[in-house]
């Protein structure tokens, strides 16, 4: 099929919805996988760059489209995105580098069970410390588990979240430093359907100076942002609580921008309509035979007296007095016209 038969099909009502689902597609993929900076720029070329090229003129239809866009997106996303929150955390393990270990971890094994379970349930999380991993002449003193819906907070402020969300510490001390692995065990409730983050950090200290503790957390993806789970609520629930974010989310990055696109795209439309109403009508040709009717000037004139004028670069028609192109941006200053000649005012007999 020709470029002149796709644009014949985008501009069919089964073209239109192929463009569409075309574009719910690719702005759910790039806001899943890439963000949602990336997803701006695929709203652009697949929401509007795409359908103008294929006929799609008038803006109010690319609007109203656009809005479909945005609205059957963000359930998708939600949808895709609940099924990724609930797939469990691998075991996470502290950093074995000195002088957090010793070539090996010395928190490991850390997990919770269950990953996803019913609203108020209580969820077990669970660590291994190993006294032979830790950095020589360190003890270990006490393990502090920090559980919140706010990713990576270990206190109740973040800067990543506004204040009032739900945190819990919970602690376990070590009367003496045991002398094989031990798993110490948390048990907590947590309460209506939320995703849920977590983290340990163990203190340790030699007997030096057995208050001056060494914190030693969890190294999840290179970093200690924090363990992603549990999960409480079914599917559904995840996907209604994901919901309202990835509303926001896709109408505050890719919306806001499409629509500022598409109202430039407006402007510069009536801008150009603008222009080629205002162009003055050539003469016709003049017969080749017979008296020739007088002309005052070989060049039309604008009301203002002014020769009109074309850019020598594009060949746009340009108002009198620019000094660059509207449409190329070409210097006109040294094209510029002569202030048309003074009429002659009529001499009395």
């Amino acid at each position: 099929m020709g470029p002149g038969g796709w644009k014949q099909f985008g501009t069919r009502k089964e073209g239109r919805a192929l463009l569409m689902a075309l574009a719910i597609s690719t702005l759910v993929a790039s806001l899943f996988y890439l963000g949602p900076y990336v997803a701006i720029a695929v709203l652009l070329v697949f929401g509007a760059a795409l359908p103008i090229y294929l006929g799609w003129k008038r803006p109010r239809q690319l609007a109203i489209a656009a809005f479909a866009v945005l609205l059957v997106s963000a359930p998708i996303f939600s949808a895709a995105y609940a099924g990724e929150l609930r797939v469990p955390s691998p075991a996470a393990s502290s950093n074995p580098a000195f002088p957090f270990g010793n070539g090996a971890p010395a928190v490991h094994d850390a997990r919770v069970t269950p990953f996803d379970g019913n609203p108020g349930g209580v969820y077990n999380f669970s660590a291994t410390v190993d006294p032979k991993n830790l950095p020589p002449s360190e003890s270990a003193r006490f393990l502090e588990l920090f559980i919140s819906d706010c990713p990576g907070a270990t206190g109740n402020r973040s800067p990543s979240c506004p204040a009032g969300y739900a945190f819990y510490v919970l602690n376990h001390t070590f009367l003496q430093t045991p002398g094989a692995a031990v798993t110490v065990t948390y048990s907590q409730a947590l309460p209506g359907t939320d995703v849920w983050w977590w983290n340990l950090a163990l203190a340790i200290s030699n007997a030096s100076a057995p208050k001056a503790y060494t914190w030693v957390w969890l190294f999840v993806n290179g970093g200690y942002t924090g363990v992603q789970g549990p999960v409480s609520g079914n599917y559904l629930a995840t996907t209604e609580f994901i919901l309202p974010a990835a509303y926001e989310v896709i109408f505050i990055y890719p919306g806001i921008v499409f629509y500022i696109g598409l109202l430039i795209y407006v402007l510069l439309k009536n801008r150009e309509a603008n222009r080629g109403r205002s162009r003055v009508a050539l003469p016709p040709d003049l017969p080749t035979s017979g008296p020739v009717p007088p002309t005052s000037s070989a060049t039309p004139r604008s009301p203002s007296g002014l020769a009109e004028r074309t850019c020598p670069n594009c060949g746009a028609v340009v108002y009198p007095n620019e000094s660059t192109c509207w449409k190329c941006g070409k210097s006109l200053a040294q094209n510029a016209p002569a202030s048309a000649p003074p009429l002659e005012s009529s001499k009395s007999p």
